[in-house]
């Protein structure tokens, strides 16, 4: 098990491509049928916006890696995540989102007991809940990617999307190079994607800009 915020930019680019590895690249058009809807946007948040995620770079790390694991073990292909002090989001491919569900549900009640120990906060209620939409076109697939992938810039975490250690917008851009990524952003605007996001990951400006400017 790796030590996400140890890892150096090329580290981080090397573990980011080994969980995308498994199934089609990002760029890749994805396959839609009409019987079985397989591509889905999902969204967990913390309660009330609070930010116990992100209470510290080594909880987001560890985190995001047990987050991609469950994912990987339910037997989805993760196509795009961004893990924020808050929430997550996550654009995956499978079969059994009922599953996914109840997986990523079991790590909300793990990470809870977990954190509320650490926190000397017991019974504090750390999770809302995990939203999931259908994907059903290309454009609305890439629209989506790109909306996860400028979260962090849209919420005032960071000024550049590619900075966010917790997301697999570094690693999307190196796959495609900034030239075809920069297209696919202008092409299928993070706008389009029809998302809105439960109230419950929503945070102030300057919630977000205290985080990004702590120590």
């Amino acid at each position: 098990m790796y030590a996400w915020q140890k890892l150096d930019v090329s580290e981080r680019r090397k573990v980011l491509k080994e969980w995308m590895h498994k199934g089609q690249p990002a760029h890749d058009l994805p396959h839609f049928t009409d019987g079985i809807a397989g591509i889905f946007f999902l969204t967990g948040a913390n309660y009330q916006h609070q930010p116990v995620l992100g209470s510290s770079n080594e909880r987001m790390g560890t985190f995001t890696e047990n987050l991609l694991s469950e994912v990987i073990r339910a037997d989805f292909v993760l196509e795009a995540f961004c893990v924020l002090p808050n929430h997550y989001h996550l654009l995956v491919e499978g079969n059994d989102i009922a599953a996914l569900r109840l997986t990523l549900g079991k790590l909300h009640g793990r990470t809870s007991r977990q954190w509320n120990l650490e926190d000397k906060c017991t019974g504090r209620k750390v999770w809302f809940r995990v939203f999931d939409r259908i994907i059903r076109s290309n454009r609305q697939y890439y629209s989506v990617l790109n909306y996860i992938h400028e979260n962090p810039v849209h919420h005032g975490y960071s000024l550049n999307k590619n900075d966010w250690p917790w997301s697999s917008a570094l690693e999307f851009t190196n796959q495609l190079g900034i030239k075809q990524a920069q297209e696919i952003l202008l092409t299928y605007p993070s706008a389009d994607s029809g998302i809105k996001e439960p109230s419950e990951t929503k945070e102030s400006g300057l919630q977000a800009r205290l985080w990004r400017d702590r120590p």
